[in-house]
């Protein structure tokens, strides 16, 4: 992976097991891990983690996340076209 391109990311992560803090049957608990998958630039690598956000603007990123590198599945490069600002209208007065 490469920082300032976008990826799709399948990954694995924990879960509650029933979605309450209460007491629970043994027998009723549900210890099945989550497969996810997001989308979003990779901001920021490290040896344990991945950063991705959903919007880069400058030096900024907006919402980053963090994804342990030992939690993935499988990622893939998404290529992106060229990104096109539109021309400013003209304002007549």
């Amino acid at each position: 992976m490469r920082a300032g391109r976008v990826y799709v990311i399948e990954w694995m992560d924990h879960c509650d097991s029933n979605g309450e803090n209460a007491w629970i049957n043994v027998s009723d608990i549900d210890a099945g891990a989550v497969y996810l998958r997001s989308v979003g630039y990779v901001v920021k690598l490290t040896e344990e983690s991945v950063v991705i956000a959903h919007t880069l603007q400058g030096g900024q990123a907006s919402s980053p996340f963090t994804i342990v590198r030992s939690a993935i599945v499988r990622s893939e490069e998404i290529k992106l076209p060229p990104m096109r600002r539109p021309k400013k209208a003209k304002v007549t007065p």
